[in-house]
């Protein structure tokens, strides 16, 4: 059922949208600063091909001795933050 959801959104606009991502991914590769936005947007577009049949999970927040610091607490509070508005796709 999943292939056949992914093949109407490809069909339908999907092509585009991926071509988009693939495009803006490029041309933010082109600087120093814009190439992680850029692997980002190259991840974004292999997730747009088939987003259906894909599970999005929480991903652990990093440790180590942030916590041995002081305001350490709120360094891995903010951490965990970001961690959880992260999402990680996983490919079956």
């Amino acid at each position: 059922m999943s292939f056949i959801g992914n093949l109407v959104f490809f069909v339908f606009g999907g092509f585009f949208i991926f071509l988009g991502y693939v495009l803006g991914g490029i041309l933010l590769c082109l600087t120093i600063i814009g190439i992680p936005f850029g692997f980002m947007c190259f991840r974004l577009a292999g997730s747009v091909i088939a987003p259906f049949g894909r599970e999005v999970r929480e991903t652990e927040p990093p440790g180590g001795p942030m916590a041995l610091l002081p305001f350490g607490h709120v360094m891995r509070d903010r951490a965990r933050e970001k961690a959880t508005t992260k999402i990680a796709i996983n490919y079956p």
